[in-house]
């Protein structure tokens, strides 16, 4: 198996799609299949499932020929990619049958190469099968604006409230202890504003400003919402690659 990014803005997402996946878990199991790179996992809290879709064609090289599970420890795994320099391309590689994962970062710029060997392991975690829905809100927000907000409201609360009409979505709390704050959304600030009924649900604040970190990778973020299932969230890494993306799904708030 090797993997290459030599396309530095590429390598740049790359490594700010591993910064962010630390906050969630504390390990992963990365499955390389011939077609793509592939990752779910349910975060620590186990408050929400992610799933990261990466293409074999996003990558400059991807010398994949049969499905590899690799287990890693993401703080691990973080720490190589932090020393990276921003005209490093990253090269990732093993040999059949290894327990160790190969990382290299090399520049055209400089002879300096760096190398690293990061042990492997057995996760044993059962692949989820998440089906499609129809969801009765739809919508795509500047992902800058939604984080600042949730970071706002996340002062004032553990739960942030969704209320969802036909012309504007209202996210507040209700702590009473710490009072209250309410952000009212109109539809013109939003994208492709579907709302086939009106709804009221609760989610976790500390879960949502986790998720908007990786808004990074992209100026929009895809939000899908339906009475008493999860909160799905989109994050396309590349505009390029509609199908490289990184997808949250988030347990509502049962009163």
């Amino acid at each position: 198996m090797k993997i290459t990014i030599s396309n530095l803005n590429k390598a740049d997402k790359f490594i700010k799609l591993f910064q962010q996946i630390k906050s969630l878990t504390d390990c992963i199991n990365i499955q390389l299949q011939p077609d793509k790179l592939y990752i779910q996992s349910i975060d620590s809290s186990r408050v929400s499932i992610f799933e990261l879709y990466l293409p074999k064609e996003w990558f400059d090289e991807y010398d994949v020929t049969e499905t590899t599970e690799m287990g890693v420890y993401t703080l691990f795994l973080n720490n190589v990619l932090q020393t990276r320099d921003s005209q490093e391309s990253v090269i990732l590689y093993n040999t059949h049958n290894s327990d160790k994962l190969g990382v290299t970062f090399i520049s055209t710029n400089s002879s300096i190469q760096k190398e690293f060997v990061l042990p492997l392991f057995d996760l044993d975690c059962e692949i989820m099968t998440i089906p499609s829905m129809e969801y009765d809100v739809s919508f795509v927000v500047d992902g800058s604006l939604f984080s600042d907000n949730m970071k706002q409201l996340k002062m004032f609360g553990s739960d942030i409230m969704f209320q969802c009409n036909n012309d504007r979505i209202i996210l507040c709390n209700n702590d009473h202890d710490k009072g209250n704050m309410s952000v009212s959304l109109p539809k013109v600030v939003l994208t492709d504003y579907v709302c086939s009924k009106p709804l009221q649900m609760s989610f976790s604040a500390t879960k949502l400003s986790e998720i908007c970190s990786f808004h990074r990778l992209n100026s929009n973020m895809l939000i899908y919402i339906t009475d008493n299932n999860p909160l799905h969230i989109v994050i396309e890494i590349d505009p390029e690659y509609s199908n490289a993306r990184i997808v949250f799904y988030v347990a509502p708030l049962v009163e």
